[in-house]
């Protein structure tokens, strides 16, 4: 090497510009993380991600910061993250919502199966069916028999066009060879009000937020829409073991992180989610959020992404649902 070349990258090394090895490289993280969810203030993703970031903070020593953008099914902040730096410093926490707007939009400018990192699972949460008290029904299979006796006489909201409540009771309808009249939410939330207005007869939700509106009899649970009991409503039967098909509709949040995100990374942050997860008090809070704490590894999380995408492009094209 040329004298003078070596002495000036020694220089630049010396003042801090040039790394002199890859051992000098800054242990990871050293700065700020920003975890990116999609969804409004206050929901259940948005409140979920708060619970993990806080304990994730600590167990990375530094801060883990929650940033909302929401809109357009969950993409726009999924995209963005797909465009991010793979450094591990931006990361996107969200919910199946994911798959089911991948399966979707048609014209989405990246696929989360191939375009963003999985690191790994968090929580799932039951779905639940409700109805209307006005109604003479209990459970969803008198539900179901009332839609067969009186065919195109009932409606159901959901938070809209393709959303999961949209899809998992089009999924139910197919199944039993009913019908009933769509009526598109902008969110579940609006849908829960339209039901207790008696402005539609049925719905289907996460159950967190509907937990307190049950509870209060405002609104009837009919069923749990996945495979297992929820401890929240240990009383409340499942779709199958009222006799009907049941689709297992476990809702998830999971994070991940851009594309190309290095291993050592992804298993530093899969590490430390778990850790966060199995602490006392952030079970507690997201127990109170009618969640359970199933954490993943990344493979796991991709395969169920995968999954998702693949039935919900399914219902899709059974139910013909228009692509956005």
């Amino acid at each position: 090497m040329n004298r003078r070349i070596f002495l000036t990258a020694a220089g630049l090394s010396a003042a801090g510009y040039w790394p002199a090895s890859a051992s000098a490289e800054e242990p990871y993280p050293s700065r700020p993380i920003r975890l990116v969810q999609p969804y409004g203030a206050g929901g259940p993703t948005d409140t979920a991600s708060r619970i993990i970031a806080q304990r994730l903070s600590q167990v990375l020593g530094q801060s883990v910061v929650v940033e909302g953008r929401p809109g357009a099914g969950g993409t726009l902040a999924a995209e963005m993250v797909t465009r991010a730096p793979p450094d591990g410093y931006t990361l996107l926490y969200t919910s199946a919502g994911l798959a089911s707007a991948a399966a979707l939009y048609k014209n989405l400018r990246f696929d989360p199966r191939k375009d963003l990192t999985a690191v790994g699972r968090t929580i799932s949460i039951s779905s639940i069916l409700l109805g209307t008290t006005t109604l003479p029904i209990t459970d969803a299979a008198q539900l179901i028999a009332y839609l067969k006796a009186h065919p195109g006489k009932l409606s159901y909201g959901s938070g809209g066009i393709g959303n999961g409540s949209h899809l998992q009771i089009e999924a139910l309808l197919n199944a039993t060879g009913t019908s009933a009249v769509h009526v598109p939410y902008q969110g579940t939330a609006q849908a829960q009000l339209g039901l207790i207005r008696g402005d539609v007869h049925f719905t289907l939700d996460a159950l967190g937020p509907a937990l307190p509106m049950v509870k209060d009899r405002r609104l009837r649970a009919l069923a749990l829409c996945n495979d297992t009991r929820d401890p929240a409503l240990p009383d409340l039967s499942t779709l199958a073991e009222q006799g009907l098909p049941s689709g297992n509709s476990d809702g998830w949040n999971g994070v991940f992180a851009p594309p190309g995100t290095p291993a050592p990374i992804v298993k530093r942050l899969n590490e430390a989610l778990r850790i966060a997860l199995a602490d006392e008090m952030v079970k507690a809070a997201l127990t109170r959020q009618a969640a359970r704490i199933t954490p993943s590894s990344p493979e796991e999380l991709s395969a169920l992404m995968a999954s998702d995408i693949e039935k919900n492009a399914r219902i899709i094209r059974t139910a013909n649902i228009p692509l956005n």
